[in-house]
């Protein structure tokens, strides 16, 4: 249901005409594959959700659309060059959006202003416009400003958009420093976390928007607040502005003079004890500038923890009482000298309802819950809160081989999203190798884990699921794999040889192929899996050189371990029959030829088809019957083989006289 959701949300977010075009003539959908994607939203990790939503709505394209994907984050950890345009914009294909969004896994980073700005080089922005189609579930981690980018790739042509699903996104200030993208350029910003939010989105993006007139120029507009209606200025009184209508706020902080855009604006000023807030209307004309009466005191919330001090990861109750406007909401923020973040990503809506059920951060020290008044971005009650050390261990062998089983004993708290997994040694905390984690809550233990692919140094890690917190680690250091292979030197294109390997069993989708020797590590044209020490292997029918591979593949991708070359000769058959029968007279065929799966024996007329058949049978060992037509000609009996990449599939031929 939520996948279904989200492609209709990310649908309509198109269908919604821009704010300043109204048919973009091409669009850029970025999906997010930074390390993060892995966090889960019930049963089902981001990145399938996400996956699965993005690859709906390419199915659901109009007709004549033309669309491309990009990702970022999904090939190397810790990269914030890690952009690539997976498919060009161009008509919609989806077999081929999902051939390539089934590659995809999270591994990185969030180069979100880089990724943007390069969809808006490949739409050429400024010559054409263009829409770009957002996901993420994680705000800029490389430096980049992506509110500047979208106001300046918008002066560059109003008729560029971009729309924004911010999945799962924690804080209403991480959601705020993503929406921008979309409001500053006439696009839609969609908050997606859960199944009701993503209906109440849908509702919200598939309203029909008049096409608005002309954008006048900005207007030089000043704030100042008073003490109540013509009473004295409050230079200390601190502001938010917000578009109508709209969650970013445009400004926040102490009075400016704004450059805004005729419209209406939300204004609040706000002091420690005083509040008001006005609506304003901005034009061409004025007004020069926007005075806010704090008429009102500043409201004051109460908050009543369970506990003074609680250990790290833990779940703590908050009882509260305070205006709960919409908005508000309640966090974990740090205190003291040493505090570098002025708030946690551990909250609680207060719309929940009281007492608020607050995951405590990972990193032990002093900290407060705090009331924050959402309309003025400032907190209004505050409760210490200490926050003790959570211990946390892995027991490990030091060394495995690539792709074996690595057993971890470990101890630590069972949180919600909390995980154990590999990554890359020295990589961000966040980051480990798609299918080398195990989410803590339900983790057996001991807990067994696929060691990389790729032979090198790595760390194993207990994560605190919020903040990215690392518990324990211990290093991992995984040697090269070994395996061998035995078969024929030559054998025949499009039959089948019997491959010995070992070891006898390899991870999960590990595989045996015979494919060119110039072939990717993980191409394949026929295969069959790593389990038992021997298999049955169909060969590709087209003659010529090529190579058995042993692919091990798991987290990380897929490396050859052994290979092995086999030479494939020509594809030849024979057939034995009478020259000539009665119609509908058995005719018995006794045959040779490569015997592969699928091939068979057939009764045609001369110009049939390669790949035409009437009466036929299987030609898996040496003779079969088949019934001669009803109607008097000439026919041909055929061998026909089905191997993959033949040229010809027809590779015997005898005539047959029916009358």
């Amino acid at each position: 249901m939520r996948r279904l959701l989200l492609s209709a949300v990310l649908l309509a977010g198109l269908a919604a005409p821009p704010a300043h075009a109204q048919t973009p003539p091409e669009t850029v959908v970025i999906l997010d594959m930074s390390g993060s994607m892995w966090g889960r939203i019930g049963e089902e990790t981001k990145l399938e959700i996400a996956r699965g939503a993005v690859r709906e709505m390419f199915s659901r394209f109009p007709e004549g659309s033309r669309v491309g994907l990009m990702a970022y984050g999904h090939r190397r950890t810790g990269d914030c060059r890690d952009i690539e345009m997976l498919v060009p914009p161009g008509p919609v294909e989806p077999a081929r959006i999902e051939a390539t969004l089934s590659r995809l896994t999270a591994r990185g980073r969030t180069p979100l202003t880089e990724s943007v700005r390069e969809a808006a080089r490949i739409l050429r922005v400024g010559e054409r416009g263009g829409t770009i189609i957002l996901v993420t579930d994680g705000i800029e981690t490389c430096g980049g400003d992506p509110c500047a980018l979208a106001a300046e790739l918008e002066a560059a042509n109003a008729a560029f958009t971009a729309h924004v699903v911010g999945f799962d996104l924690r804080t209403p200030a991480e959601r705020a420093r993503v929406a921008c993208i979309a409001e500053r350029t006439g696009g839609t910003f969609v908050a997606a976390g859960n199944a009701a939010e993503l209906a109440d989105a849908l509702a919200r993006t598939a309203e029909a928007r008049p096409a608005p007139p002309p954008a006048a120029p900005p207007r030089t507009t000043g704030l100042r607040a008073t003490a109540g209606a013509g009473g004295p200025d409050l230079p200390n009184a601190a502001f938010t502005v917000l578009r109508e209508g709209e969650e970013t706020p445009l400004h926040d902080g102490p009075a400016a003079r704004l450059a805004l855009p005729p419209g209406r604006y939300v204004v609040t000023g706000s002091t420690e004890d005083r509040i008001g807030t006005v609506t304003a209307e901005v034009t061409e004309r004025g007004p020069e500038e926007i005075v806010v009466p704090l008429a009102d005191a500043l409201p004051r919330a109460t908050l009543r923890p369970a506990a003074a001090s609680i250990g790290a990861t833990e779940l703590l109750e908050v009882a509260w009482e305070g205006p709960n406007e919409p908005g508000d909401y309640l966090i974990f923020a740090p205190t003291g000298p040493n505090a570098e973040e002025p708030e946690t990503r551990h909250y609680a809506w207060t719309a929940d309802g009281s007492p608020a059920r607050l995951r405590v951060p990972a990193a032990p020290g002093a900290y407060e819950v705090r009331y924050v008044l959402n309309r003025a971005g400032r907190p209004i009650g505050r409760a210490a809160v200490t926050v003790t050390p959570v211990t946390a261990s892995l027991d490990a062998a030091a060394e495995a081989g690539a792709g074996s089983m690595v057993e971890i004993r470990w101890t630590g708290p069972r949180a919600p999203g909390s995980w154990i997994g590999i990554a890359p040694a020295g990589s961000g905390p966040a980051e480990h190798l798609g299918g080398a984690y195990a989410w803590a809550e339900g983790a057996e233990n001991p807990l067994a884990l696929m060691a990389p692919i790729a032979p090198g140094r790595y760390e194993i890690r207990f994560v605190e699921g919020v903040d990215g917190t690392v518990l324990a680690s211990r290093p991992l250091r995984v040697t090269a794999a070994r395996a061998t292979l035995e078969a024929p030197e030559t054998a025949m294109a499009g039959s089948h040889v019997t491959v010995r390997h070992t070891p006898a069993q390899a991870g999960s989708g590990s595989f045996v192929t015979a494919v060119p020797p110039d072939a990717e590590a993980g191409h394949y044209i026929t295969y069959f899996y790593a389990d038992g020490g021997e298999g049955n292997l169909r060969l590709p029918g087209t003659p010529g050189r090529l190579e058995l591979r042993f692919v091990l593949a798991g987290p990380g991708g897929a490396a050859v371990i052994a290979r092995r070359p086999i030479t494939l000769t020509p594809a030849t058959a024979t057939l034995n029959a009478p020259e000539a029968v009665a119609a509908s007279e058995a005719v018995t065929i006794r045959y040779t030829g490569p015997r592969g799966d699928g091939d068979f024996i057939t009764i045609v007329e001369p110009g049939a088809e390669p790949t035409h058949y009437e009466g036929w049978f299987g030609a898996g060992g040496e003779e079969g019957e088949i019934t001669a037509p009803a109607t008097p000609g000439t026919y041909e009996i055929r061998y026909v083989s089905s191997a993959p990449g033949i040229a010809d599939p027809v590779i015997a031929r005898r005539p047959l006289t029916v009358r």
